[in-house]
C-alpha cells in the first residue's frame, strides 16, 4: 500500500505543478429567509507550487538475469517495485524538502500540542490519535478524507487494547469480524 492511496492525488506531464491554497478561510455559510439576501465572501487564495520530483532505482543486469525473463519480469514488479515505493512512503512523510526530497507531511504539520491529553487519567495511543485529531478538528482544517499514519507496532498495540473484563475494545483479533480501527499496511523500512 502507498501514501498516495490515502492522499488525493492526480497524474501530470509537467515538470513543475501549481495549485491555489487557501491562505485566509472564507466566512461561512449562514441561514437565511426565503428571497433575502445571500451572505458574501471572498476567497483569499495565493498560487503555490512544487517541482515533480523523481524516485528511481536501476538494476544491474548480468546476461543470466537477462536469461530469465519471467523470474526478471517478476522481480522488477515485485521487489524493486517495492523498494521505489517504501521510499515514496518516507518522502511523503518525511522528506526535508531539499534537494531532490519531496516536502514531507511531517516537515509541514504544526507542532503537536500535548496539552489536548489529560496526563493525570493516563492515555493510551488511542488518545494520542484522538488528539491528533481534535487538533486538526480544533484548526478547522478542511480534510476531505482524513487517515492517521501509524508504526505497525503502535497499530498492534491499540488493537490489543482490551477493558477492565479483559475484552478487546477493537474487536477480537479471532473473531473473523470487521476491525472499529481499520488500516492499510505500508511497507517499513529497514533499519540501519
Amino acid at each position: 500500500t502507498r501514501m498516495r492511496d490515502v492522499i488525493p492525488a492526480r497524474p501530470t506531464n509537467l515538470m513543475r505543478v501549481a495549485w491555489l491554497k487557501e491562505t485566509v478561510r472564507p466566512t461561512k455559510a449562514s441561514p437565511i429567509a426565503e428571497a433575502g439576501q445571500k451572505p458574501l465572501t471572498d476567497a483569499t487564495v495565493a498560487a503555490d507550487f512544487e517541482d515533480v520530483k523523481k524516485i528511481a532505482v536501476l538494476l544491474r543486469a548480468s546476461d543470466e538475469i537477462l536469461s530469465d525473463e519471467q523470474e526478471l519480469a517478476g522481480f522488477l514488479k515485485g521487489e524493486l517495485a517495492a523498494r521505489v515505493i517504501e521510499e515514496e512512503n518516507l518522502q511523503v512523510l518525511f522528506g526535508s524538502g531539499t534537494g531532490n526530497d519531496l516536502n514531507g507531511l511531517t516537515t509541514q504539520a504544526a507542532a503537536w500540542d500535548i496539552s489536548l491529553l489529560t496526563a493525570s487519567d493516563g492515555y493510551e495511543y488511542i488518545d494520542i490519535v484522538s488528539g491528533a485529531l481534535q487538533q486538526i478538528e480544533a484548526a478547522d482544517e478542511p480534510v476531505l478524507s482524513p487517515f492517521v499514519v501509524l508504526h505497525p507496532s503502535d497499530f498492534r498495540k491499540i488493537t490489543r487494547t482490551k477493558d477492565s473484563t479483559g475484552r478487546y475494545v477493537y474487536g477480537d483479533p479471532g473473531a473473523g469480524l470487521p476491525r472499529q480501527l481499520r488500516r492499510k499496511q505500508l511497507p517499513v523500512p529497514a533499519a540501519g
